[in-house]
């Protein structure tokens, strides 16, 4: 599960939204962190972390913090370490204890 890092870290720069990225940060991305952590979704769910994904106002093509700023690289990012941690997560072997080919994405 990719955490909502939309905003990115304290302090943000995208002002607009600070009411609704100190939410996110205080309460949302610690209880989506948790959730990896529980015993019922052991191996089976990861968090990913993708704050440093947001790419401020300014070098995007939108101003709406809770849309990435509409970043086409905030997207791809998010989505390649989401792809990365699931690659992680599965099987090194098939069922029958043959090595499973792996994927290496680039970045």
């Amino acid at each position: 599960m990719g955490v909502s890092g939309i905003g990115g870290y304290r302090p943000y720069s995208d002002a607009q939204c600070t009411g609704t990225l100190d939410v996110l940060t205080d309460t949302i991305i610690p209880a989506q962190f948790s959730v990896a952590l529980q015993p019922g979704f052991a191996g089976t769910v990861s968090a990913v972390e993708t704050r440093p994904f947001h790419r401020e106002a300014q070098f995007s093509p939108g101003d709406q913090c809770y849309h990435w700023n509409n970043n086409c690289e905030s997207y791809w990012r998010v989505g390649v370490a989401m792809g990365e941690s699931m690659l992680e997560s599965t099987s090194t072997e098939t069922p029958d204890n043959q090595p499973r080919a792996r994927a290496k994405i680039s970045r």
